[in-house]
Order: C-alpha cells, then sequence, then structure tokens
C-alpha cells in the first residue's frame, strides 16, 4: 500500500507538471499570435503606403518602430506603429549630402534615423551630440564581416531641439564628417 501511494503521487506530480507546462506554451503562443498580429497588420500599412522598410524593431508587444524610404517622394521616414496610432515622420533624402536624418518624437520613445548616402567603406561610428555637451557613439563598422551599416535606427531619451551635431568617425578615430542639426 505504501508504495502504491507513492508511485500515485509521482504520477499526480508528473500530471500537474505537464499540466503547467502546457499552459505556459499555450499563453506564450498567444503572445507570439498577438505580436505577430501586430508585425501583420504594420506590414500592411507599410505595404498600402509604398514605404520600404529599412530597419525594423519591435521590443514591446504594444508597438513597432521602424526606418522606411519613400522612394517616390524621394524620403526617408521613421514610423511608430501601435494597434491605435501610427506616428511618422519624413526628412528629404539629400543626395548631395553624406548623410540624412530624421527625427521622430514618437508616443513611447523617441527615434533617430539616420542614412548615409555615400558608399563610405571608411566610416567606424556615428556620434550623436547633444546641445548639453552629451556625446553618445554608435558603431557602424562590423569587425566581425567587415561590413559597414548603411543606415540607423537609435532610440532616445532627447527630443530633437536637443540635438547639436550628427558626427561621422573613420574607423581609425578620425573625423570624417559633421553635419549641424537644423
Amino acid at each position: 500500500m505504501g508504495k502504491q501511494k507513492v508511485i500515485l503521487k509521482t504520477i499526480i506530480f508528473l500530471l500537474a507538471v505537464v499540466g503547467v507546462i502546457t499552459l505556459m506554451v499555450f499563453v506564450q503562443s498567444g503572445d507570439n499570435e498577438t505580436n505577430n498580429s501586430l508585425m501583420v497588420k504594420w506590414d500592411q500599412y507599410m505595404d498600402t503606403k509604398g514605404y520600404n522598410p529599412i530597419e525594423v524593431h519591435q521590443t514591446s508587444e504594444h508597438f513597432i518602430f521602424s526606418t522606411f524610404l519613400n522612394e517616390e517622394r524621394n524620403q526617408l521616414g521613421v514610423l511608430e506603429y501601435s494597434e491605435g496610432e501610427v506616428i511618422a515622420n519624413t526628412s528629404e533624402i539629400k543626395e548631395d549630402s553624406t548623410m540624412s536624418y530624421v527625427f521622430l518624437d514618437g508616443d513611447y520613445r523617441n527615434y533617430l534615423g539616420v542614412r548615409f548616402n555615400e558608399s563610405m567603406n571608411d566610416i567606424g561610428k556615428l556620434v550623436v551630440e547633444t546641445k548639453d555637451g552629451n556625446k553618445i557613439t554608435h558603431d557602424l563598422y562590423n569587425r566581425e564581416d567587415g561590413s559597414t551599416r548603411s543606415n540607423i535606427l537609435i532610440e532616445t531619451s532627447f527630443g530633437e531641439e536637443d540635438l547639436r551635431n550628427l558626427i561621422l568617425i573613420s574607423k581609425s578615430g578620425e573625423m570624417l564628417y559633421k553635419q549641424e542639426v537644423e
């Protein structure tokens, strides 16, 4: 009798563990469906508008943010997409300039999208300089495969009015280009 109770308790315990694991998988797949549903709606929105996504991020189940090109209008854009609202900002791509940028003051965060118009193999970093003197450095060069990013999408805690300069630094640490933010 004692041995049967131990076996019965073990079976009940194992069934409970399987039930908990099954429930967790079910709940997580529901979250993925929500995330996928938002991504599908974002994709449909982008197609409808004729926007070509460059870089896309979904760090929350509530919103997606991305940079995009509107080639018809020669524009670079940043977009924040949520179930109930789309916020976007665009700027003209200046082909005669080394880089183009666009800033978006979103509902969830602020974003800076930068596109490098020239193929500059020597680019190593982008430095974002704020009016209060802070400098935030972003690596553009991937040492592992030797590639250089042609664009970057940055989440920021500051507003557009706080930007001073965008500075391109070479792989060797020399300043290649400095653009004052208007």
